[in-house]
């Protein structure tokens, strides 16, 4: 039984060759290795500049079953010899003269040059280097070349520090950032240079670098401009403004999916500061609704002074229904759908004598709804 702790992202070529390993063995009708996932954490990874990323590293158990034995004889290692030297397949702790050890036969002992040597043990301790094309001749095993150069492979994997660990040089695509400390440099940048979505950046030919990409490069490079405390209680503000959404539409689920973990990769980044856009527009939102108050009585007819804040027509199966949104003296809404167009002017106010139609909040504003409409 060996314990290994893998990359996620490895863990699929991982297994590819635990199942090589297995196939082969029930071809020869040997015991197969198994294997069991018993954990998994998250660990950090500090590059040369010391920016800390975070990896996912998956823990393993691999029980390679019983040592390979052919008639009688266990095998120790393989023995490659090349022109520059032994490549010795095998346990760990095999002895060490086999990297020296001259290809030679002890069964044969016919003196020529071999590419492959084994090395086996009996149960008396005595040990043997035989050529792979004696092997079967010495064992008396059909398939005892074949048994042999699994053990090799089998050895190989477990004797050494397998590809699949965690390599400080290579670039992984599941290399992870903690969404708070991202979110910091999203405060940060916000604060310099006003939040900057990724379509409003592409809007304006990329000529201003969004809030997500200016913050990603603040983050991962050797800058010297660091977050602020009030940057961070803002990146905690965001957290819990996710965590506590009702999610409406599919980038509200897609936040609440990714902030579902501390960790965020790095494709995740315009979706992380997209958070930090949704917050500050629902601050916004709130601080300009708050004062809003609904007027009057339902069914209520009666004068009123609005100025308008926005005209929006309406594209329905009845025609065009045209949306007017205005404001009193006091900073209340007002709302009327009509389906005749105005002569209204942006900003500019008129005395309207209308009906009260009904009450409603809208994206938290409290709006009071018109009808019947008659500008005087």
């Amino acid at each position: 039984m060996k314990t290994y702790k893998i990359p996620l992202e490895n863990m699929a070529q991982f297994l590819n060759r635990i199942d090589k390993l297995a196939k082969r063995a029930e071809k020869l009708g040997l015991s197969a290795p198994s294997i069991w996932e018993v954990g998994s954490e998250v660990v950090k990874v500090r590059n040369e500049i010391g920016f800390d990323r975070y990896i996912e590293m998956v823990e393993v158990e691999v029980d390679f079953g019983e040592r390979v034995i052919i008639e009688g004889w266990q095998f120790l290692c393989a023995i490659e010899h090349l022109p520059q030297g032994n490549i010795v397949k095998g346990y760990a702790n095999v002895d060490t003269k086999w990297r020296t050890a001259e290809p030679n036969c002890e069964h044969c002992n016919t003196n020529r040059q071999r590419n492959n040597t084994y090395v086996l043990v009996n149960e008396k301790g005595k040990v043997i280097q035989v050529g792979s094309t004696c092997l079967k001749d010495f064992t008396g095993h059909k398939d005892a070349e074949a048994i042999a150069e699994y053990a090799a492979h089998l050895h190989e994997f477990i004797g050494s520090e397998v590809e699949e660990e965690y390599d400080p040089d290579k670039s992984y695509s599941s290399h992870l950032l903690k969404i708070k400390d991202y979110l910091s440099y999203v405060a940060m940048s916000a604060r310099n240079n006003g939040y900057v979505s990724r379509r409003k950046s592409e809007e304006l030919g990329l000529a201003v670098i969004s809030t997500a990409d200016d913050a990603m490069l603040e983050m991962c490079s050797k800058s010297k401009n660091k977050p602020t405390e009030e940057d961070c209680l803002l990146a905690d503000n965001v957290v819990d403004f996710v965590k506590n959404l009702d999610a409406k539409n599919d980038f509200e689920h897609n936040l609440t999916v990714i902030f579902s973990t501390p960790y965020m990769n790095d494709r995740h980044a315009g979706y992380v500061a997209g958070a930090m856009g949704a917050y500050i527009r629902d601050l916004e939102m709130k601080t300009k609704n708050a004062g809003s108050e609904y007027v009057g009585e339902v069914k209520e007819r009666k004068v009123f002074t609005l100025t308008v804040k926005a005209v929006k027509p309406i594209d329905g199966f009845y025609g065009v229904t045209y949306l007017y949104k205005f404001a009193d003296e006091n900073g209340n809404t007002f709302v009327w759908f009509s389906s005749k167009e105005q002569d209204f002017e942006i900003n500019s106010t008129y005395t309207v004598k209308a009906t009260i139609k009904d009450h409603k909040e809208y994206n938290g504003e409290k709006q009071t709804v018109i009808t019947r409409g008659k500008v005087q």
